[in-house]
């Protein structure tokens, strides 16, 4: 890959820094409304995906830009910039912390390069192919994340965690000994997971909601996998999601062992 990846994650630290600085001046300040699709919006997810957007656009000017809100810009290179300017609306809107800045760069279809900010906690998480995958803390300094290799089912107890969606238990019975969160961000649970705080995560995702998590989860040493065992390919993750596959992210060895405890719900 022809791609100095590095340079670009250093080029979009003040984009992230910026949007983060916008979204968080509009926090508990905003009234929400649903979507066609039912989920949440606010006008700071606009603006802060514009500000984004720009930045992008004035670095990358021939790369397409996906993003939630505003749609897509589309480019002439095999790169794809793919844009949450707030992943966790709904907790946004009802001030509550868990609530993130997400940027992702795909590349043939891969993940590549993400960074996530979440601005009420003060942490940024970033990652680019081969560089490995890091936390920035206000409270706990920097840290590389590092998922332990060859985790699996023996290494469950009953405090272990995994991150499932709020109604993940309306369409599936999960056999689990730990304990079920739900966030109510994608990527933050996808975060949960590269930072080894849990276990597993259980999504069905857009593009936006996974492209940078989805770089900082592979840096770490974790995958995902579709829960049916169809192939993934994050860049075709996009509305409707009726088509789109319930992902299980963690080690090759969690994956396999919840696969054999998730039931749909009859």
């Amino acid at each position: 890959m022809d791609i100095d990846l590095k340079s670009r994650l250093e080029s979009i630290f003040p984009i992230v820094r910026q949007a983060s600085a916008l979204a968080l001046s509009h926090f508990g300040k905003v009234s929400p409304h649903n979507k066609p699709d039912g989920s949440v919006v606010t006008e700071a997810d606009a603006l802060t995906e514009r500000l984004i957007v720009e930045g992008l656009q004035t670095r990358f000017p021939d790369e397409t830009i996906i993003g939630e809100e505003l749609g897509q810009s589309q480019g002439i290179s095999n790169c794809v910039w793919s844009i949450d300017p707030i992943d966790g609306t709904a907790a946004y809107s009802s001030r509550l912390p868990f609530w993130c800045v997400s940027i992702g760069l795909l590349v043939e279809h891969q993940p590549v390069l993400g960074i996530i900010s979440l601005p009420a906690l003060q942490e940024t998480y970033y990652a680019y192919q081969g560089g490995g995958a890091y936390m920035v803390s206000e409270r706990w300094g920097k840290e590389r994340l590092q998922i332990p290799a060859g985790e699996g089912p023996a290494d469950l107890h009953r405090n272990s965690q995994i991150c499932v969606p709020s109604k993940f238990s309306r369409r599936f019975y999960l056999d689990f000994i730990g304990k079920q969160r739900s966030f109510g961000s994608t990527a933050i649970h996808a975060l949960l997971v590269a930072r080894h705080d849990a276990a597993a995560a259980i999504m069905r995702p857009y593009q936006w909601d996974i492209a940078g998590a989805a770089a900082i989860l592979r840096e770490a040493g974790g995958t995902m996998a579709a829960l049916d065992g169809t192939p993934v390919d994050i860049q075709n993750l996009l509305p409707p999601d009726s088509g789109n596959p319930d992902l299980i992210l963690g080690t090759p060895q969690i994956i396999d062992y919840l696969r054999q405890r998730i039931h749909p719900r009859i």
